[in-house]
Protein backbone atom coordinates (compact mmCIF):
# COMPACT_ATOMS: atom_id res chain seq x y z
CA UNK A 1 0.00 0.00 0.00
CA UNK A 2 1.26 3.26 -1.04
CA UNK A 3 1.86 5.99 1.41
CA UNK A 4 -0.23 8.84 1.12
CA UNK A 5 0.78 12.26 2.89
CA UNK A 6 -2.30 14.17 4.46
CA UNK A 7 -1.01 17.42 6.08
CA UNK A 8 -4.31 19.76 7.80
CA UNK A 9 -3.91 22.40 9.71
CA UNK A 10 -6.10 22.96 12.77
CA UNK A 11 -7.54 25.65 14.22
CA UNK A 12 -9.81 24.86 16.91
CA UNK A 13 -10.22 21.91 19.26
CA UNK A 14 -13.27 21.40 17.45
CA UNK A 15 -11.42 20.74 14.25
CA UNK A 16 -9.22 18.57 16.04
CA UNK A 17 -12.14 16.54 17.48
CA UNK A 18 -13.53 16.00 14.02
CA UNK A 19 -10.41 14.89 13.00
CA UNK A 20 -9.70 12.27 15.00
CA UNK A 21 -13.17 10.99 15.43
CA UNK A 22 -13.08 10.83 11.12
CA UNK A 23 -9.95 9.19 11.64
CA UNK A 24 -11.57 6.63 14.38
CA UNK A 25 -14.29 5.74 11.88
CA UNK A 26 -11.74 5.34 8.92
CA UNK A 27 -9.58 2.93 10.72
CA UNK A 28 -11.78 1.30 13.32
CA UNK A 29 -11.05 -2.40 13.03
CA UNK A 30 -8.24 -4.74 11.34
CA UNK A 31 -8.13 -2.21 8.64
CA UNK A 32 -5.90 0.20 10.82
CA UNK A 33 -2.73 1.54 9.50
CA UNK A 34 -0.03 3.29 11.87
CA UNK A 35 0.01 6.89 11.91
CA UNK A 36 2.36 9.36 12.15
CA UNK A 37 1.12 12.68 13.66
CA UNK A 38 3.14 15.65 13.83
CA UNK A 39 2.02 18.71 15.92
CA UNK A 40 3.66 22.01 15.67
CA UNK A 41 2.20 25.94 16.32
CA UNK A 42 0.97 27.28 13.03
CA UNK A 43 2.62 30.95 12.22
CA UNK A 44 -0.21 32.91 12.59
CA UNK A 45 -0.98 35.07 9.16
CA UNK A 46 -2.30 38.45 9.61
CA UNK A 47 -5.13 39.78 7.48
CA UNK A 48 -5.92 42.81 6.26
CA UNK A 49 -9.07 42.83 8.37
CA UNK A 50 -6.67 42.06 11.26
CA UNK A 51 -4.97 45.51 10.19
CA UNK A 52 -8.12 47.63 9.81
CA UNK A 53 -9.11 46.72 13.53
CA UNK A 54 -5.47 47.34 14.74
CA UNK A 55 -6.01 51.29 13.30
CA UNK A 56 -9.25 51.50 14.34
CA UNK A 57 -8.19 51.02 17.94
CA UNK A 58 -5.25 53.13 17.30
CA UNK A 59 -7.33 55.81 16.18
CA UNK A 60 -10.21 55.60 18.66
CA UNK A 61 -7.67 55.67 21.78
CA UNK A 62 -5.79 58.56 19.95
CA UNK A 63 -9.55 60.54 19.95
CA UNK A 64 -9.98 59.28 23.48
CA UNK A 65 -6.09 60.22 24.47
CA UNK A 66 -6.50 63.79 23.09
CA UNK A 67 -10.24 64.34 24.54
CA UNK A 68 -8.82 63.02 28.21
CA UNK A 69 -5.41 64.85 28.76
CA UNK A 70 -5.57 68.07 25.91
CA UNK A 71 -2.16 66.88 24.61
CA UNK A 72 -1.69 67.03 21.06
CA UNK A 73 0.04 63.60 20.87
CA UNK A 74 0.60 62.64 16.83
CA UNK A 75 -0.77 58.83 16.03
CA UNK A 76 2.77 57.85 15.16
CA UNK A 77 4.17 58.68 18.70
CA UNK A 78 0.99 56.47 19.95
CA UNK A 79 2.44 53.83 17.91
CA UNK A 80 5.45 53.88 19.55
CA UNK A 81 3.98 53.79 22.76
CA UNK A 82 1.96 50.99 22.00
CA UNK A 83 4.64 49.34 20.43
CA UNK A 84 7.36 49.79 23.42
CA UNK A 85 4.65 48.92 25.83
CA UNK A 86 3.74 45.87 24.38
CA UNK A 87 7.44 44.68 23.44
CA UNK A 88 7.16 44.97 19.96
CA UNK A 89 10.64 45.87 19.65
CA UNK A 90 14.13 43.81 17.83
CA UNK A 91 17.21 45.07 19.16
CA UNK A 92 19.55 46.29 16.19
CA UNK A 93 23.14 47.35 16.26
CA UNK A 94 23.59 50.74 14.45
CA UNK A 95 26.23 52.55 14.66
CA UNK A 96 28.23 50.48 16.24
CA UNK A 97 26.08 50.28 19.43
CA UNK A 98 23.23 47.71 20.19
CA UNK A 99 19.67 50.22 19.97
CA UNK A 100 15.71 48.71 20.68
CA UNK A 101 13.65 49.67 17.43
CA UNK A 102 10.08 49.31 17.25
CA UNK A 103 8.75 46.78 14.68
CA UNK A 104 6.96 47.65 11.52
CA UNK A 105 3.32 46.71 11.43
CA UNK A 106 2.73 47.97 8.23
CA UNK A 107 -0.04 45.58 6.29
CA UNK A 108 2.94 44.11 4.10
CA UNK A 109 5.45 44.03 7.01
CA UNK A 110 6.63 40.30 7.73
CA UNK A 111 7.28 41.41 11.33
CA UNK A 112 3.65 41.50 12.57
CA UNK A 113 1.41 38.13 12.71
CA UNK A 114 -2.07 38.05 13.86
CA UNK A 115 -0.90 36.92 17.42
CA UNK A 116 1.10 40.24 17.60
CA UNK A 117 -1.54 42.48 16.28
CA UNK A 118 -3.96 40.93 19.33
CA UNK A 119 -1.23 42.03 21.98
CA UNK A 120 -1.63 45.37 20.38
CA UNK A 121 -5.09 45.40 20.33
CA UNK A 122 -5.68 44.19 23.93
CA UNK A 123 -3.18 46.60 25.58
CA UNK A 124 -4.54 49.61 23.61
CA UNK A 125 -8.55 48.76 24.94
CA UNK A 126 -7.17 47.95 28.53
CA UNK A 127 -5.17 50.95 28.47
CA UNK A 128 -8.20 52.96 27.23
CA UNK A 129 -10.36 51.90 29.69
CA UNK A 130 -8.21 52.21 32.46
CA UNK A 131 -6.28 55.49 32.14
CA UNK A 132 -8.55 57.44 28.91
CA UNK A 133 -12.14 56.51 30.28
CA UNK A 134 -13.02 55.20 26.92
CA UNK A 135 -14.06 51.83 26.02
CA UNK A 136 -13.55 50.50 22.45
CA UNK A 137 -16.00 48.15 21.10
CA UNK A 138 -15.43 45.15 18.99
Amino acid sequence: MASKKLEREIHSIKELTQLVKSLYLRFDGEDFVPLRVIMRPLKNSKTPAHHRYLFRCINEMHDAWIKKRGDDITKETLRLFIKYSVGFTEMMQVEGRIVELPKSIADNSDHVDSVEITKMVEFIKRYTAQELDFFIED
